[in-house]
């Protein structure tokens, strides 16, 4: 039984001794040792393969952004946006987090690789009725103001009519002459990251006021410019998607096999103990 100090479970030391390790003839453990180490190799190269998309596109957001041409001007964020606003917390308000209802976004939704719902929560219609002034639509940029500032991404028809916490400003393009993929993109480069960074306030907990994101200034070309740019920045992003869903079903398969495989092995194990 394990031993409980400190209201943490640990295992002792003659519990770790009398532990059962299934260890099958040597040509069986090659055999197995070999297939799973030929999914490493596989996962490490796609590993590889992604950080070079994702470094292509950098490079071809550098070329476009970082060297504009003589007729691109410049625009405030606050000029091309509706309200740009934040979330609240809906306890704050007297409201409970709730197994289903509303979709509600915390900060760790938004991530590099895109909108993480695994890490939202949800919240009553009720409550999503009082925080309505921040409830976020399909095609809405989504930024991370607090802790790890200036990560971006944009709204899926799964976060339509969904809400978000006081750590994402919400930003929502409301120009017809600009493309808010472009404006997506624009975001998502690791210098303007780095930029962000710069100007955040507070040490301990870094964090960007909505006024600085309202100034924000971004480069833009003509519409038809924007939409060829977005249209070849958004072709990588789906190549780099259909890695990642690679790789993640590589990753499924090799833990299938170890667990099909070493379970295998602990089941002959402990009938051959009996």
């Amino acid at each position: 039984m394990l031993r409980i100090i400190a209201n943490q479970e640990r295992i002792n030391i003659q519990q770790i001794r009398k532990l059962l390790i299934p260890f099958p003839k040597p040509a069986e453990q090659n055999a197995i040792a070999s297939a799973l180490s030929d999914m490493d190799a596989l996962l490490a190269k796609l590993d590889q393969l992604i950080a070079k998309k994702r470094d292509i596109k950098q490079a071809a957001m550098q070329e476009f952004f970082e060297k504009p041409a003589k007729n691109w001007t410049s625009r405030k964020l606050t000029d091309i946006s509706a309200f740009i606003t934040k979330g609240s917390t809906p306890t704050t308000y007297g409201f409970n987090w709730e197994t289903s209802g509303v979709l509600f976004l915390r900060s760790e939704c938004v991530s590099d690789a895109g909108i993480d719902l695994t890490q939202s929560m949800h919240i009553s219609p009720e409550a999503h009725a009082v925080l309505k002034r921040s409830e976020v639509l399909q095609g809405d940029l989504l930024m991370t103001i607090t802790g790890n500032v200036g990560r971006v991404v944009q709204a899926t028809p799964e976060c339509d009519g969904s809400n978000i916490n006081q750590h994402i400003a919400r930003i929502r393009i409301n120009d017809p002459q600009i493309n808010s993929r472009f404006v997506y993109h624009y975001f998502s480069q690791r210098r303007v990251r780095k930029d962000f960074e710069k100007i955040t306030t507070g040490q301990a907990y870094p964090q960007l006021s909505l006024a600085q994101v309202r100034d924000c200034k971004i480069p833009m070309p003509e519409l038809p410019e924007q939409n060829r740019i977005a249209g070849v920045l958004s072709d990588m992003d789906t190549e780099i998607t259909a890695l990642e869903a690679r790789r993640e079903k590589t990753r499924l398969i090799k833990q299938g096999m170890m667990q099909n495989l070493l379970s295998r092995q602990a089941c002959q194990l402990m009938i051959q103990l009996t």
